[in-house]
This record gives structure tokens, C-alpha cells and sequence, in this order.
């Protein structure tokens, strides 16, 4: 990347200084990239200007985080890739001037050097080279004599480091995209995501046109880059900030995939809740029905929890516990029909264990709590699978009274006979 930078320069030099009325360099020969001693050693008369490199280092205010999607080469191609964010190098450079004994010529060349580089904030595409190609007008950054610039502050030392005569310079950084990253490229599979979701039994035959898959994706660790089990996504309006959910919520599978199914079409907000996590919101575009060519899987990253606000939340968790009924953990909704807590016979909580009434599914959340949302009065059979045990079952009602929660129950998992207890 740097020889590529270096050859950049030598580019928009050459070519900018050819403009220049007068000025003695007149081809990239003329520019070099050796250290000044020995420019100044070679006393051959002709006209030089020279970039000597002395510092790289990383630009931490200009700097992204996280990963962007890299599109196939053609359309008809059935891959997707992904890859870090490049890393911003600032490349120190202390740019120089030499004409044998002629200190007038030097001056003027410095000069035409200096309007040449001060015309551009960022080197035009048509200069660039290498790897950078193709990286836009606004991608590579130039800095020029800057007062603040704490790689220039101190050129003396620079000097006396490369063992020569003081002479007029100038300071150049070029903040600069540096890559070492390799993209990861996956097959496309969208069909096969569209048709997972809450209630549909693996391989069963489905009709897609008729799902109405409006949003998917997978959620995994931002740290560790691996799928989350359980996660609440909550759709919501994009304009209005808070408000009641446009859908039911759903929460991801043991992949770490979710879907949300006939939403209306446009921009919407989804909010990403795990115990263990931050709290996360993104925007989702919702295409217009039958478009499925233009529904995009997100890939969401959740961060977790530094030590002080997982004691936070273990604490809420907590008193959010001991005031059941209602469910424990960030995905509270006032409006549940149905919550309850499964638990093993030592107390532990099951947590993150599946739970389905009919072909309504769901799973408990850390502390082992599950609700089931807008459910008619009646009576109910809560299933619940646990790893090595098998299915549990719970009898449940939910009371006739409007907006009225159904009793909570505590289900003993496993009991002499998977039996429950109220």
C-alpha cells in the first residue's frame, strides 16, 4: 500500500507541476523519494523535488468500526461477501526541493509545489494507483504544512535523525485506507432464510409468495462474531420515537436468524434487546409486497455488557423477578396474555428453553420467564423442550377480564413426571 501511495504522489506531482509556467520539473523522474542527504549529494544540476517517508501511524479521529457488505462481481453471481473496515494510516512525509546551488530556483520550485498540493484536499481518482484505484475522489486525504499536525511539530529532530543540512521543506500527511483484511465470501440463501420463522416446522413445504417475509437477518457477538440464541426484535415505526410495536416480537434461533412477516412496506425501526447486551436500534426498509428480489438479510452485531452494567441489570433482573407476575428481562410488554417460569427442581431457571402453545412458539428468557401476547381467554397446554429431558407440559388460563395477564406458573423442569406446580 505505501509504494502505492508513493506512486500516487509521484502522479499528481508530475502531472500538477507540468502546469506550472517555468518550473523545471517536467516528468516523474523528477520526483523522487530518497533521503535528503542523498538527493543533496548527487549535485548532477538538475531540478528534484523529493518526498521522503519518515513516520506511519494509525488515524484514531477519522477511524470506523464494524464490517461493510461487498457486492459480487456480477449480479448473476450467488455470493456475498463481507469484510473489516479498513484501517486510516497517516503517512508522514517531509517534501524537499533541489536544484544543485541554486537556493532561487529551490525557493520557486517550492513554491509550485506547494500551490500544487495545497489545490487538493484529496487526491483526484484519476491519480490514484495500485490498490487505491477505483477508491474514489474523497478516499486518500492530504494535510499540507499544517500547524497542528503533530507528526510535523518537530522536524528539527527529523533532521538531525537523518544525519542532514537543514533546508527549507515542507511537512505532507497522506491519510490513507489501509486494508490487511480478507473478505469472507458465503453463497446467497435467501430462499431458505425467507422461509424460517416462528410456528414453521423445518422442512415442511411452504409457499413463499404467501409468507410475506418483510424483514431477516442474524444477530451475532460483536466480540466474538458468533450467532445469538434468543434475542427479542421488536419492530416500530421509523418517525415516531417509542409507541406500541407494529407486530408481534419475535426472538432468534439457535443460528441467530429472525424473520418478521407482513409488516407494511417502507422504513421501519427494530430494536434488538438480550440479557447480557446493549440495546440496539436499526433501521430495516420493508419492500413492496411480491418484491422479494429486494429483501436483504441484515447482519446485526449486539455489544456486550461491561462488568459495572451487568451488575446493573443482574440487579433489575432481580427485582423484576421477585414482582412476577410479568416476564424478567429487557423485553417487558405490559400487554402479555399468558407469563410463567419454568425452573429446574434445584432452582436453577431453564433458561432460553423453547416454549410453544399450539403453533404459537416462543422461549424463555435467562431467568426462565416466557409470555405469550394477545391470547383469547381459555385454557391453555404451555410446552416447553429441555435439553436430555424431552417436552414438559403446564396447564395455563387466561382470564376473561379485558387486558387482564393470565396466572402466572411455575413449572418444575424436570418433575417426577414433567408434572407443574402453580
Amino acid at each position: 500500500m505505501i509504494h502505492d501511495v508513493d506512486e500516487t504522489l509521484s502522479r499528481l506531482l508530475a502531472a500538477e507541476l507540468a502546469r506550472q509556467p517555468g518550473c523545471p520539473v517536467r516528468d516523474r523522474e523528477q520526483i523522487t523519494f530518497d533521503s535528503p542527504p542523498k538527493v543533496e549529494a548527487m549535485q548532477d544540476g538538475e531540478a528534484r523535488v523529493n518526498l521522503y517517508l519518515y513516520d506511519v501511524r494509525g488515524n484514531m479521529d477519522r477511524q470506523e468500526a464494524g464490517r461493510v457488505r461487498v457486492p459480487p462481481a456480477s449480479a448473476r453471481e450467488q455470493t456475498v461477501g463481507r469484510r473489516h473496515v479498513p484501517v486510516l494510516m497517516d503517512l508522514a512525509y517531509l517534501v524537499t526541493t533541489h536544484a544543485g546551488n541554486e537556493p532561487l530556483i529551490e525557493h520557486r520550485l517550492l513554491a509550485d509545489t506547494l500551490a500544487s498540493l495545497l489545490r487538493f484536499q484529496a487526491v483526484p481518482e484519476r491519480y490514484l494507483a495500485g490498490v487505491l484505484e477505483g477508491a474514489g475522489n474523497d478516499r486518500v486525504l492530504l494535510t499540507v504544512a499544517h500547524p497542528d499536525n503533530a507528526q510535523a511539530q518537530d522536524l528539527r529532530s527529523v533532521w538531525q535523525a537523518i544525519g542532514g543540512t537543514m533546508r527549507p521543506a515542507l511537512s505532507l500527511s497522506v491519510t490513507v485506507p489501509f486494508d490487511p483484511s480478507e473478505t469472507v465470501w458465503a453463497k446467497r440463501v435467501r430462499e431458505l432464510v425467507r422461509v424460517m420463522g416462528p410456528g414453521m416446522a423445518p422442512g415442511s413445504p411452504r409457499d413463499v409468495a404467501t409468507l410475506q417475509v418483510s424483514v431477516l437477518g442474524v444477530v451475532v457477538d460483536q466480540e466474538k462474531e458468533q450467532p445469538i440464541a434468543g434475542v427479542v426484535v421488536t419492530p416500530f415505526s421509523a418517525e415516531a420515537q417509542g409507541g406500541e410495536p407494529l407486530a408481534p416480537l419475535a426472538r432468534t434461533d439457535e443460528r441467530g436468524f429472525f424473520s418478521l412477516r407482513r409488516l407494511p412496506p417502507g422504513l421501519l425501526r427494530l430494536r434488538f434487546q438480550q440479557v447480557g447486551y446493549r440495546t440496539l436500534e436499526e433501521l430495516a426498509a420493508v419492500p413492496e409486497r411480491g418484491r422479494t428480489d429486494l429483501l436483504e438479510p441484515l447482519v446485526i452485531a449486539l455489544r456486550p455488557l461491561d462488568p459495572e452494567e451487568r451488575l446493573r441489570e443482574h440487579a433489575a433482573l432481580d427485582e423484576a423477578a421477585g414482582s412476577a407476575p410479568g416476564i424478567a428481562g429487557p423485553d417487558h410488554v405490559a400487554r402479555a396474555a399468558l407469563t410463567g417460569r419454568l425452573h429446574y427442581p434445584d432452582g436453577r431457571p431453564a433458561a432460553y428453553a423453547p416454549v410453544w402453545i399450539g403453533h404459537r412458539r416462543g422461549a424463555t428468557d435467562v431467568q426462565g420467564f416466557y409470555t405469550f401476547l394477545d391470547l383469547p381467554p381459555g385454557d391453555y397446554v404451555v410446552n416447553a423442550e429441555l435439553p436430555g429431558i424431552g417436552v414438559v407440559q403446564v396447564n395455563a388460563q387466561v382470564p376473561g377480564a379485558p387486558g387482564s395477564a393470565g396466572k402466572p406458573v411455575e413449572a418444575l423442569a424436570p418433575g417426577e413426571e414433567g408434572s407443574a406446580a402453580e
